[in-house]
Formats: structure tokens, sequence, C-alpha cells
């Protein structure tokens, strides 16, 4: 399994290097982000030969959830960074990597009818077009304005929601064959694009899109 590994060894590198961007400028989450780094340095170090899907899955929930984190703490445009890439910034490479992983991840997925699969890989890579085009404006908002704004709320309101539910359910299906690594990477990665819809929809809704299934947005809607 060498995309796992490569993909645990990246992201190893990812929260290090959010950890050092972000330890000056972000006070409230300084020593959450390096406590998240060192303990995934130490658990990747541990299952990187063993359980590199698992290790890979764990990865990816501790980068997205450092980004929900600082996002809620700090807003859209002001959370966790990355070096010489502003937070903003940062965080559209992570929601756009996770719908394209969304959408990939639907193409392969050979339990469904072709058709579904190649609905699911068109809807993830449309709805990560925003996000890309966000991250090549050094700034979130342009993901949730212009022609595709309703795209990019689409992928944090609908997509990564739907793809997370999903996630959940093959889970399931998973321990009831006593498959249980193959449970907890599915439902650590379900729990990684939950945090993604997190920070995703509460910017949405800092930039005026409504925002439906956040915690803030969810408040502020009482």
């Amino acid at each position: 399994m060498l995309f796992p590994r490569i993909a645990s060894l990246v992201l190893a590198v990812a929260l290090i290097d959010a950890a050092a961007a972000s330890f000056a400028g972000l006070p409230g989450v300084r020593w959450v982000a390096v406590a998240i780094a060192v303990l995934y340095a130490l658990l990747a170090a541990f299952a990187f030969r063993s359980y590199p899907t698992l290790s890979a899955s764990t990865g990816l929930f501790l980068l997205t959830g450092l980004f929900a984190l600082g996002e809620y703490v700090a807003g859209p445009n002001a959370g966790v960074a990355f070096t010489a890439v502003p937070p903003g910034m940062a965080l559209a490479i992570v929601l756009a990597v996770a719908l394209l992983v969304c959408g990939i991840g639907a193409a392969f997925f050979v339990r469904a009818p072709v058709a579904l699969r190649a609905a699911g890989a068109v809807t993830g890579i449309v709805t990560a077009i925003p996000f890309v085009l966000a991250a090549s404006d050094a700034t979130l908002g342009a993901a949730f304005a212009g022609v595709f704004g309703w795209f990019g709320w689409a992928g944090v309101t609908i997509v990564l929601p739907a793809a997370a539910i999903g996630g959940f359910i093959y889970a399931g299906f998973d321990v009831a064959h006593k498959r249980w690594s193959h449970a907890t990477a599915g439902a650590i990665t379900a729990l990684a694009l939950l945090a993604c819809v997190q920070a995703g929809t509460h910017a949405a809704g800092a930039f005026g899109m409504p925002s439906l299934t956040s915690f803030e947005g969810y408040r502020s809607t009482v």
C-alpha cells in the first residue's frame, strides 16, 4: 500500500508546517497545533508500516480538525496557515483537496453503479473548482462569490456531509464483516470530512451565504 504511506508522510509534514506557521499568529490554537503535530508524528511512526490506511485517515482528520478549530477561533481568513501560505488560501486548499478526494473516491467506489460513480466524481470535481480559484486569489471569500459561489456552497453544505454520511454507513458495513481496521479508517475519514463541513459552512456564512450545517451558523439562525 504505497499511496497511504505517501499520504501519511505528506500529512505529517503538513501538520508540522501548519503548527510552525501558525505558532506566532494564532495564540489561541498554537499549543493545540503543536500537540496535534507531535501526536501524529508519534502515531505515524507506530502505524506507518502495519496500518498505513488508518495512519493516513488519522492524519487527514487531525489536519482538517486543526483547520476547523482555527476557523472557529479566528475566522475564515485568520485561522491556521502554512508557511508562505495565508490562512484563507490554506483553508481553500484543504477544502479543495477534501472535495477532490470525494470525487476520486466516488469514481473508484466499485460497490456503486457506474452512473452513480460518474455523477459523484463530476460533482466532487466541479464543487472543488471554486476553492481552487479561491486559493489562486489567496482569499477564501472568492469561493463563495461570482458564478461559482453556489457551487462552493453546495460543496461544503451538501457534498461533504453526504460523503461523510456515506463513510459512516460503509464503516458500519465493515464492522458487520469484522473488517475492523477498514471500519476505523472509514469512520475517521468521515470525521475529517465533517471537520471540513464545519469550517466550510461557517466560512460560507461569514461571506454572506446560508450557513446551515455549522455550529455557529445554526446558532445564528435561531
